[in-house]
């Protein structure tokens, strides 16, 4: 028989069905190896920003999008300035931090964690300012500097979650 489908109501809990072309395999970003994984990581994981469908980037964990007004875009592109938002917490009430990133840098960059992902963090160092604020600095000035924490290879990891596995 086929169940009438009955839409629940928004942050009313419950279980998540998601439909995907072909199961994810895996839940760290940093290892997906396809769209698949990416998506099936993204339902716990976020990136400091996205883009919207114009090209434009949207602040998701970060309090604003880096730009060269706000202060956020130094040395003429060689340093990104990422302010992230207060108040934020994991799933279970830990608190979102700079080190988070840090970790989440750290991380994908070592040959032992064998991520994915060591392409976009190996030649960028990531260091915290504050519990909100973290500077990225690339060898040299780069147009895609919103790849690092911004693009599929960007999501963030829980740095209390994930520490005990680096490598």
């Amino acid at each position: 028989p086929i169940l009438a489908y009955k839409p629940g109501k928004r942050g009313g809990g419950g279980v998540l069905k998601l439909l995907f072309w072909q199961a994810p395999t895996l839940l760290n970003p940093h290892f997906a190896t396809g769209t698949k994984d990416e998506e099936g990581s993204a339902v716990f994981y976020e990136r400091l920003a996205r883009w919207d469908t114009e090209g434009n980037l949207v602040p998701v964990l970060a309090a604003e999008i880096p730009t060269k007004e706000n202060g956020g875009l130094l040395e003429g592109g060689k340093v990104v300035r990422w302010r992230l938002k207060k108040g934020v917490t994991w799933h279970d009430g830990k608190p979102f931090t700079a080190d988070d990133c840090v970790f989440t840098w750290e991380n994908a960059r070592d040959p032992a964690t064998a991520a994915v992902t060591i392409g976009v963090y190996k030649d960028v160092t990531v260091v915290k300012v504050d519990e909100h604020t973290i500077l990225v600095t690339f060898p040299k000035p780069t147009p895609f500097w919103a790849t690092a924490f911004v693009a599929a290879e960007g999501m963030v990891l829980p740095k209390h979650h994930f520490a005990p596995y680096v490598g």
